[in-house]
């Protein structure tokens, strides 16, 4: 019995010590729709961060969370900006409403 106990505990151990995998944006590439994304990455958005509209064209940003395994702390964010659906940036968090303007702005100048 205390073998047994034992052996789940080691494995529980190691379990919790292996890390997540990293999110793996080598699969994604710029263009790409919000479905094409998803099928990449195997899974959709962990939460929408915002949306807004310039004129006709709407921006949306996705986020993508990686969490540590052995707190099961958030260890990576990273947004993912879609103009009109397009995959056009993405990176870690920052102020996403001055790189939607940006983002905006390269578009139409």
């Amino acid at each position: 019995m205390k073998k047994g106990i034992f052996l789940v505990t080691v494995v529980l151990f190691f379990m919790s010590c292996a890390p997540y995998k990293a999110i793996d944006l080598t699969r994604v590439s710029l263009g790409m729709s919000k479905e094409e994304v998803y099928t990449a990455l195997k899974k959709k958005p962990d939460n929408v961060i915002g949306s807004t509209q310039y004129g006709n064209d709407v921006l949306e940003v996705m986020q993508y969370t990686r969490y540590d395994a052995g707190t099961m702390q958030i260890a990576e964010r990273y947004y993912l900006y879609f103009l009109n659906g397009k995959l056009k940036q993405w990176g870690r968090p920052g102020d996403w409403r001055k790189e939607a303007d940006r983002i905006y702005e390269y578009r139409n100048g």
